[in-house]
């Protein structure tokens, strides 16, 4: 769906700005400190295209394990607890059925997951309790925080065009299960006390291994601290702001890591933080590039990600004709051909203009280009790509996506 920010582009005009893109790291052009302008990256997260009438409001709290029945909309993809959600509801049908739901449900709402083909439901989503939004006429825009992972009553239309507006959905409210370390209780009494260095850890776990049934390297996954140093190796988003808390932790990661569709389903539909973070593990060590859904090529690198928010370089976005954008930020990218005139309309980010960026083998819509509209804005050009569209792979693979075309 070639909807582009605003929804209405044609994908056919200005012929003449179409084009491929190598996305190469051009140096940025020599300028004296005092004349660089760096990109406010708290912008984007404010989501200001939605209009500046929104108004703060409080969502009621729901408790894991309660059902129940609540106003549900289709997202782009998944989102995970913790995420904000940016809504418009450009119609005044669905404007007028929603803001009625929420005053009737406490401000809050589903969101609901697609499968990994987009045209049908997975079964899961996340509620979302909304912190600012418009009067209630058209177009509605809002601002949600994800609460908790919810399972949709299987009773409920999988279609997903049944939910071209807010539906009402049965739902289950899922608990997050986080045990504690497996081999604490097979430590001896002595050792109780927490070990000081992450090598007397190692040794001292070690030892614990010996008494079970399988070696360490079976247990090292699920051991948090662990888990967190490689995390904070990644360098994925601001390391300051990781979450201490497993659960927390197993969110943060799932939001920042370059997954694809059917690894991020895979990951809400998972119950136990620590069995979360293993699986994180497992994509971390197999897969740093990032590729064309449709047909292989490659697109960009783990190393290319560059935060432009203050949310780091994941988050969701809304364009004018109310289609929700789950994107993720790079400094270049490859394989790419551009399409239609830079334009500065319905920016997400301030200052830069976008055009649609278009897979160069196949076609497929992967995202846009940002170009700065200033010679002293920097970054000056990044792009934003679909993480619906882009499946994260291992270029060491004999399976790698081909090489880029340039």
């Amino acid at each position: 769906m070639l909807r582009g920010l605003l929804g209405r582009r044609n994908m056919d005009e200005d012929d003449e700005y179409n084009s491929d893109d190598s996305g190469s790291a051009d140096a940025d052009e020599e300028l004296p400190e005092e004349e660089v302008e760096r990109f406010d990256i708290t912008l984007p997260a404010t989501h200001s295209y939605l209009g500046s009438s929104l108004s703060e409001v409080s969502g009621r709290e729901v408790e894991p394990g309660w059902r129940g029945r609540l106003p549900g909309v289709l997202g782009a993809g998944v989102v995970f607890p913790g995420e904000t959600v940016p809504l418009l509801l450009p119609r005044p049908d669905h404007a007028a059925d929603m803001a009625a739901a929420l005053k009737e449900n406490g401000n809050v709402f589903v969101l609901l997951a697609p499968d990994e083909t987009g045209t049908c439901l997975s079964g899961y989503g996340t509620l979302c309790a909304v912190e600012a939004a418009g009067a209630g006429a058209a177009p509605l825009g809002l601002t949600a925080r994800a609460r908790h992972r919810v399972r949709v009553a299987r009773s409920q239309p999988r279609d997903a065009h049944h939910y071209d507006g807010p539906r009402p959905v049965e739902v289950e409210v899922l608990p997050e299960l986080c045990p504690g370390d497996p081999l604490l209780p097979l430590r001896t009494q002595g050792y109780a006390r927490p070990p000081a260095s992450p090598s007397w850890s190692r040794r001292l776990r070690a030892a614990d291994a010996l008494t079970s049934p399988w070696p360490l390297c079976v247990w090292e996954p699920f051991h948090l601290p662990r888990v967190r140093r490689k995390l904070q190796h990644l360098q994925l988003h601001d390391t300051d702001s990781m979450p201490t808390d497993p659960v927390a932790l197993s969110f943060w990661a799932a939001g920042a890591l370059p997954l694809g569709a059917r690894a991020r389903l895979a990951l809400l539909a998972t119950d136990d933080a620590r069995a979360r973070l293993h699986l994180q593990l497992a994509f971390i060590n197999t897969n740093t590039g990032m590729s064309c859904s449709s047909c292989g090529g490659a697109v960009a690198q783990r190393q290319d990600l560059v935060a432009m928010s203050s949310t780091g370089p994941r988050a969701l976005y809304s364009n004018l004709g109310g289609f929700m954008h789950d994107i993720v930020t790079v400094s270049r990218a490859q394989g790419l051909r551009l399409q239609g005139r830079p334009t500065e309309e319905c920016s997400w980010f301030p200052g830069y203009a976008w055009s649609i960026a278009l897979c160069r083998c196949c076609s497929q819509h992967l995202g846009w280009k940002f170009t700065a509209t200033k010679k002293t804005l920097r970054p000056q050009k990044f792009y934003a790509l679909r993480r619906d569209n882009v499946n994260a792979f291992d270029p060491s693979a004999d399976r790698a996506a081909p090489p880029p075309l340039d």
